[in-house]
């Protein structure tokens, strides 16, 4: 019995870390049945390419100009997107925060690369995608622990846990900490996460240190998305719930100017290299480099950005409708918090909805939401606490069985879009009802998308002028099967993966040659998806030789 009595007293006590043990293994285990990095279109792809570009453009051809890209083309493939700036060089559209997270992870493997001949060390092998795929692992491991050090401030070791589980396994951090680890927003997560719990700390006590940290941490959280600065809002108005404590914080800030300056100017160094690289490619040290992308903060899209089937929040990630209602929550016994939250949180929902694209391109669910997740966790913790009450004990049950479902919901979502039963950008409700618990898409499905017309967002016009499929991908049939060989490689398999499992004989078969070679049935998929591509454009090319000779007899 006393055995028995401290191992629950164990668990109590430790509950929070052994969450954030599972939550790890889980990731890891995902990543390790999937193997990305054994696959060439996977990992390093879309928006990773120019995140990572700083690196190899670095440290390894030493070239800013990014000739390298075009020169590496037959051997690398298409390794990112290549815009030009007002000097005519190529230029990295974002800023440099999100490689500097990764380059201890890029140096690690571009030294085993160099060490065992792995890769060749040209900065795009397997070694260094599985860098970046450890990279998003650690990272959120430290923004959970954060997470945890500063909600056990104020709530038991059962609440913090079960928050930590539902908002890293119940939302789409899940699947961009696995399925496209390396995006910024697992990262992000993490960052602001470390920020609030210092926010906390330096209110306790400003000293150098934790003055330091939070300049570092500012300008990483802004090197990786500029937006993200309203985080500073959390930082200003942490403990103030009047008008009196309001005037006692100016005051408390003024006096602490020393401190103040300091982390201004830990930001600023941080920023130097930046700086310098928009001198380099434009002339200026501060460059816009999203050429006609901008926000209409007189159009904001809050609704669709919430509600649609487009991309909705609370459409795709369902058990964040707990999180604000767990704000109001706040106002007793946790006051302090609830200025801070809820003004960056809908602040935050404004701005992101006032983006031309607000549904941030293609991605599973909002993703531009995830950055800000850990702020949303304070007030769906108070919830839960709330109703782990003696008092309203009788909703707990119906409450955690609803979050449990909610996380299965996740992770059954994130495997069809996978499968592409979710399209990246072209929901409606007829689409979404249609693949609805339907783990793949049916022959109908592409016929009730409809994609945004990127012309008409850049003016601030929403659906208006909208795609169907065949005008989306006229040289594809409406059942999703590819037909004409598609100039680009990754559309051409992308578009291949997400159709194959309308026709069941096919899919079968596919399923039978993975258990025989003893691999996944999407690696299978995408094996075959490449081998098909090869096939046609060699096709293609070879008929066009024909062609070429035909003319010439």
């Amino acid at each position: 019995m006393r055995f028995l009595h401290s191992i629950i007293s164990f668990f109590n006590r430790h509950i929070a870390n052994i969450a954030i043990l599972i939550i790890v293994a889980v990731i890891i285990k995902t990543d390790f049945d999937l193997k990305f990095w054994k696959q060439k279109e996977r990992l390093l792809i879309w928006d990773v390419k120019i995140y990572y570009a700083y690196l190899p453009a670095a440290f390894i051809y030493k070239d800013f100009s990014l000739q390298f890209v075009k020169e590496k083309k037959p051997e690398l493939g298409e390794i990112m997107f290549l815009e030009k700036g007002p000097k005519g060089i190529y230029t990295i559209m974002t800023t440099y925060g999100q490689a500097l997270l990764y380059s201890p992870f890029f140096f690690g493997a571009h030294a085993y690369s160099l060490l065992t001949g792995d890769g060749d060390g040209n900065g795009y092998s397997p070694p260094y995608k599985f860098a970046l795929m450890l990279s998003s692992v650690f990272y959120l491991a430290i923004g959970l622990y954060f997470l945890k050090k500063l909600l056990l401030k104020y709530f038991n070791g059962w609440i913090t846990a079960i928050t930590l589980v539902v908002f890293a396994l119940g939302t789409n951090i899940y699947y961009y900490s696995t399925y496209e680890a390396p995006m910024t927003h697992a990262y992000n997560f993490s960052l602001i996460a470390a920020f609030m719990y210092f926010t906390m700390r330096w209110h306790e006590k400003a000293t150098a240190w934790n003055s330091i940290v939070l300049g570092f941490l500012v300008g990483l959280i802004t090197l990786v998305r500029p937006v993200n600065l309203i985080v500073l809002l959390f930082f200003i108005l942490w403990n103030v719930y009047s008008w009196k404590s309001f005037t006692e914080r100016i005051i408390f800030l003024l006096r602490s100017y020393r401190w103040i300056l300091l982390m201004i100017l830990v930001f600023f160094v941080l920023w130097i290299p930046q700086f310098i690289y928009w001198k380099y490619v434009s002339g200026n040290y501060l460059y816009y480099s999203y050429s006609d992308q901008r926000f209409f903060f007189n159009n904001p899209q809050i609704y669709s950005s919430l509600f649609s089937y487009r991309k909705g929040l609370f459409v795709y990630i369902p058990v964040l409708i707990f999180a604000f209602i767990g704000m109001p929550f706040l106002y007793k016994k946790y006051r302090g918090m609830i200025l801070p939250v809820t003004l960056v949180a809908f602040l935050n929902i404004y701005i992101l909805s006032s983006w031309c694209f607000w549904w941030f391109g293609g991605s599973f669910g909002p993703r531009s939401y995830i950055d800000t997740y850990a702020i949303l966790a304070i007030p769906f913790a108070a919830l839960t606490a709330r109703l782990a009450n003696k008092k309203f004990f009788y909703l707990a049950i119906p409450y955690l069985a609803a979050v449990g479902t909610l996380i299965w919901f996740n992770f059954f979502q994130s495997k069809q879009y996978i499968n592409g039963a979710i399209n990246w950008t072209a929901m409606t409700k007829e689409a979404y009802w249609d693949s609805f618990l339907n783990k793949y898409p049916s022959k109908e499905y592409p016929s009730l998308l409809r994609f945004p017309n990127r012309d008409s967002a850049l003016k601030g016009i929403y659906y208006k002028g909208d795609l169907t499929y065949e005008e989306m991908y006229p040289d594809k049939k409406t059942t999703g099967k590819p037909s004409e060989i598609i100039n680009d490689r990754e559309e051409y398999i992308r578009n291949f993966e997400k159709t194959i499992r309308q026709y069941d004989k096919w899919f079968q078969q596919i399923k039978d040659k993975a258990a025989e070679r003893n691999i996944s049935v999407d690696s299978m998929i995408r094996k075959d998806a490449i081998w098909l591509y090869e096939r046609e454009r060699l096709q293609k090319q070879n008929a066009g030789k024909d062609s070429i000779s035909s003319k010439q007899k």
